[in-house]
This record gives C-alpha cells, sequence and structure tokens, in this order.
C-alpha cells in the first residue's frame, strides 16, 4: 500500500473519531436545549459535512484529539457554532 492509502486511512478515521468524540454529544446536547438551527434540524447532513470537512483537516484533528487544552478549547468553539439560533 502507498502513503496516499494510508493517509486515506488516518484521515478518514480521524475525522470519524472527532464527529463521535466531539460534534456528536454537542449537537444532541443542543438538540437538548431546543436550539433550532439548520445544523440541529438536519443532523445526518451535518455529521456527514463535518466528517467530510475533516479528511480534508485531519492533521488539524488530530492535534485536537490529543490535546486536552486545544480539545477544550474546540468544544467550546462548537457549542458557540451550535448554541446559535436561527435568525
Amino acid at each position: 500500500m502507498s502513503f496516499l492509502t494510508y493517509y486515506c486511512i488516518f484521515a478518514l478515521t480521524t475525522a470519524i473519531t472527532s464527529c463521535f468524540f466531539f460534534f456528536i454529544p454537542r449537537l444532541n446536547a443542543a438538540k437538548a436545549k431546543g436550539v433550532e438551527n439548520d445544523l440541529v434540524n438536519n443532523p445526518k447532513i451535518s455529521c456527514v459535512t463535518y466528517t467530510l470537512v475533516g479528511c480534508v483537516i485531519a492533521p488539524v484533528l488530530f492535534c485536537i484529539l490529543i490535546l486536552p487544552g486545544v480539545a477544550e478549547n474546540y468544544m467550546e468553539g462548537l457549542d458557540t457554532i451550535l448554541m446559535e439560533e436561527k435568525s
């Protein structure tokens, strides 16, 4: 297998892991609070989009996954985006 194959596997697993650890719990919390926006109203599309973008920025997400301080800041940012009401 080539380097590109290994990188694609790395990118996909990093993006899926980030989606399950960061995005889905925040999405469920926003839904439980009754937030109404496009991300919360279309969770499947939101998760697929998050995962695809995560594949592109996999090295950054990997750093976020392994560094707890950076992860906390990232989760606060996700909370800010997901908790915004549709205007």
